[in-house]
């Protein structure tokens, strides 16, 4: 089970970071998880938008995480973690795949 840690720094630009940025995943039902990570200011986690849901369901969002099932479709699929922190949401930047098929940014590579 991939696990991607989260962090808030509304300092920076994007203020919210992803580690690791690109999550190769194998091409199979795998659930991904989004949790915080240890360093960063406090938050809560507000949505994961950008899957596409007939790949990525059973989305499930509390406070201390996110997990999704991954139904394994290869490709890579960009996405974007919005998060809330007294009162103001923060979202980590929007990633384009490029014409290469690399993606920027956050992303799960299905392989």
């Amino acid at each position: 089970m991939p696990n991607i840690s989260v962090s808030l720094n509304t300092s920076n630009n994007p203020p919210v970071s992803i580690n690791p940025e690109s999550q190769p995943v194998s091409a199979s039902n795998s659930m991904i998880t989004w949790t915080p990570s240890s360093s960063g200011q406090a938050f809560t986690f507000t949505n994961v938008v950008g899957l596409p849901p007939v790949v990525f369901t059973n989305k499930q969002i509390s406070n201390g995480q996110i997990s999704i099932m991954d139904g394994g479709q290869s490709g890579i699929y960009p996405y974007a973690i919005v998060v809330t922190s007294n009162g103001v949401q923060y979202s980590s930047q929007p990633s384009q795949p490029d014409p290469t098929n690399q993606a920027v940014g956050p992303h799960i590579h299905n392989n």
